[in-house]
């Protein structure tokens, strides 16, 4: 059944040298070494997670998950701070890939998930803790 999802998440384009190093040719193969490396941290409704928007390909840390939300479509990206990268780029670490952490971001969006979500990743100036 189709409903409004609201999510916060830390997030990064998906990583073109894991697709590099595992010698696949999509995003999507890559799942099953990601499970085995985050392990614990994999999944829905908080936990590491595949995220396809309209546009983009993303490694989603979901830090928040609300569904039946009644919040409507909207999005917002921030960058992250030196206190937010000492605290997720060692989650993002247990993949073993390379990545530069100023790619990281955080995400606060919510959609209607009978569709793909719509791509939120360029920073805005509304801030994370009050979304």
């Amino acid at each position: 059944m189709s409903d409004y999802v609201k999510k916060k998440v830390i997030r990064l384009p998906f990583p073109q040298s894991l697709i590099d190093k595992l010698e696949v040719n999509s995003c999507l193969d890559c799942e099953d070494y990601l499970k085995e490396k985050f392990n614990d941290l994999w999944g829905i409704p908080c936990g590491f997670d595949i995220t396809c928007t309209e546009a983009n390909i993303y490694l989603d840390y979901i830090v928040d998950y609300e569904y039946d939300s009644e919040a409507g479509d909207w999005g917002h990206a921030w960058y992250l701070n030196e206190e937010d990268i000492n605290k997720y780029k060692p989650l993002f670490d247990r993949g073993e890939f390379e990545y530069d952490p100023n790619d990281l971001r955080k995400v606060a969006f919510c959609w209607y998930n009978c569709c793909e979500p719509p791509d939120y990743y360029e920073p805005d100036a509304i801030t994370f803790e009050n979304i």
